[in-house]
């Protein structure tokens, strides 16, 4: 865990991640962006969720902030399902473009309230590593509740869904 954490310091002397990471303590929209692309580029959010520890231990990243960023290593993390898919059957695609619309989903919700998550987040604990693991599983476990209701529905869409046009 510390070995990614350390990542940060490496990446916090470069000028060009200075901006990002203010820009994405401006912007929660950014941070979100950001945490996608990065996720994108190392095929990790795990990684991406422990550099952003780092940050986070260093002050160069707000908690806010650092959450917005693991909100987008959700969306990011998708892109090895999309990868995988390509050169498959339709039924393949169409699972993993329903997979990266979940997380979409789920991450849009989630933006207004990512001043609630982190003061929940901050009841749990002091330290803001652990802040940013318990915000990290407390997301992906009320997406996972929320999708509950809905399942049967969305299977049904998932695996019905008939093959492109072109």
């Amino acid at each position: 865990m510390n070995g990614f954490s350390r990542l940060s310091v490496p990446l916090e002397r470069s000028a060009f991640i200075q901006h990002i990471l203010n820009t994405a303590n401006d912007h929660f929209l950014y941070a979100v962006i950001f945490g996608t692309l990065f996720t994108m580029i190392i095929q990790s959010s795990s990684a991406t969720t422990l550099i952003a520890m780092g940050f986070l231990d260093y002050g160069t990243l707000t908690l806010p902030s650092a959450v917005a960023i693991m909100l987008g290593s959700n969306i990011g993390t998708c892109s090895a399902t999309y990868l995988a898919a390509i050169g498959s059957s339709w039924p393949s695609k169409w699972t993993a473009y329903t997979h990266i619309l979940f997380n979409i989903l789920g991450v849009v919700l989630f933006i207004p309230f990512i001043d609630l998550l982190v003061e929940l987040a901050r009841l749990l604990t002091s330290s803001s590593r652990l802040q940013l693991a318990h915000s990290s599983v407390i997301f992906n476990l009320s997406t996972a509740l929320l999708a509950l209701p809905f399942a049967g529905r969305f299977g049904i869409w998932v695996g019905g869904k008939p093959a492109p046009l072109l």
